[in-house]
């Protein structure tokens, strides 16, 4: 691994549970906001200079909240406060440090000094939601766009899921010695040795799944998309932009339970037309596809019940499959 030559402004942690990261993100906030510059010298006059202290709820704000009023009652930094409330406190430097939760809304119009984000992996990974992990970090980055030496963003989480803003940090740069970006992956243990083993065994015993992930910092695989983006990608050809016919191709359209039998056969079949009809558009014969809607009647997994994988509810889903055509009819 190739050590980093200079100051980092951009940092990934993925550490597991109780190897200490709020205490520090707590520490580098204050430090970001009192100590670190006289922001005022950078600011307009009235401008004031955030730091961004995330939480993943309500109670995480809290504890970080708890964390930073430790810090601020030494001698040294509250002689530097001029104001004091729950969410903010405000320096004589014209900077001021704000705990809030993961709200896009609440991030964006200001000045962001920093943004330091913590349990980044479980905020909302939803692409279309209006206070997604990619939105919230946006907002700030924009925010940051005229700070003095470029803004500092720590974005700080245990794994979880195979997927969000986090997971495609650490693939994007864990290993990347080419990236000036850096991603920090260590169990609980490598980052906090007084964590006893014997709490991440008995955890292990219980969950092996939640536990790889809380302490080991292993990528969970049992709450992963029904398939897996590993899998996808794996089976994804990059820089492909155009494919020659294939002849016999028959797409299979399916839906879920939910509904009438009548309602998601004719669902399944209008999704497999769709995909024909874009195929279609795209310069393929027409008499080259068939489609199929199979409704309810066949699920992606046999047998599946309403909440289990391959029968999802919630939002719909839709799967399509073809079928490899034989040598006589590609003659």
């Amino acid at each position: 691994m190739k050590l980093p030559t200079g100051p980092v402004s951009n940092l990934t942690l993925l550490a597991g549970r109780r190897a200490g990261k709020d205490r520090f993100l707590s520490a580098v906030a204050v430090h970001r906001a009192a100590p670190s510059e006289d922001w005022s010298k950078h600011l307009s006059s009235g401008e004031q200079g955030t730091v961004i202290l995330v939480g993943s709820d309500r109670k995480q704000a809290k504890i970080l909240r708890r964390y930073c009023r430790a810090l601020v009652a030494t001698p040294m930094i509250k002689a530097e406060v001029v104001r004091y409330t729950d969410e903010i406190l405000e320096f004589k430097n014209g900077a001021a440090l704000e705990v809030c939760t993961n709200d896009a809304g609440t991030i964006r119009g200001r000045s962001v000094l920093a943004l330091i984000g913590t349990e980044t992996s479980f905020w909302n990974v939803d692409p279309d939601a209006d206070s997604s992990d990619e939105e919230v970090v946006s907002a700030a980055e924009a925010g940051a766009a005229m700070t003095h030496g470029g803004a500092l963003v720590i974005l700080s989480s245990s794994v979880h899921r195979k997927k969000g803003l986090m997971y495609k940090r650490w693939k994007e740069l864990h290993g990347n010695d080419e990236a000036e970006d850096i991603c920090w992956l260590a169990p609980s243990r490598v980052m906090n040795p007084a964590l006893p083993e014997k709490v991440v065994e008995k955890a292990k015993q219980k969950d092996p799944q939640r536990a790889n992930a809380e302490f080991e910092s292993i990528w969970r695989e049992d709450i992963s998309d029904f398939v897996p983006r590993d899998v996808v990608d794996a089976a994804t050809d990059r820089g492909v932009k155009e494919r020659p016919p294939m002849p016999g191709i028959e797409y299979f359209g399916f839906a879920d339970p939910a509904g009438s039998t009548r309602y998601n056969l004719d669902l399944s079949r209008r999704r497999a037309d769709a995909v024909k009809g874009y195929l279609v558009s795209q310069g393929l014969t027409d008499q080259l596809v068939k489609t199929v809607g199979y409704g309810k009647t066949r699920l992606v997994v046999p047998g599946a019940a309403r909440d289990q994988a391959g029968a999802e509810f919630e939002p719909r889903k839709l799967a399509t499959a073809w079928r490899r055509p034989s040598a006589s009819e590609c003659t």
